[in-house]
């Protein structure tokens, strides 16, 4: 994508990783931070606004809060993530599937065994 984030694709499978490691069901405040230290975003990468990274408005969410949200959407729309709870990022049966597959092909994505990327 650019210098300060990974890609979507990275993102998203980092993040459905992420849930299958903690149980299958997190809420969006406890991905926002595992998932910038695995990708070992700098302060900035962490700081810096939706409105200054994209340049599309003046708004002051996070950049990195806006790009796991829609790495979350691609799930939803995958069937990996249910959409029925508000505030809950639950995996489907089939995301449990898919991140356990991808878990057993990148060791370096079950965020029970390591904090960082590779």
């Amino acid at each position: 994508m650019n210098e300060l984030f990974p890609t979507y694709k990275e993102i998203a499978t980092a993040l459905l990783c992420l849930i299958y490691s903690k149980g299958g069901v997190l809420q969006p405040a406890e991905t926002y931070e595992p998932l910038a230290d695995f990708f070992d975003l700098t302060s900035r990468a962490r700081t810096i606004s939706r409105g200054e990274h994209f340049g599309l408005d003046n708004h002051p969410q996070l950049a990195w809060h806006c790009l796991v949200q829609w790495g979350r959407r691609d799930l939803v729309k995958a069937g990996l993530i249910a959409q029925q709870e508000r505030g809950i990022w639950r995996l489907t049966p089939k995301g449990k599937n898919e991140a356990s597959l991808s878990i057993e092909k990148h060791k370096h994505l079950d965020f029970n065994k390591r904090s960082g990327r590779k």
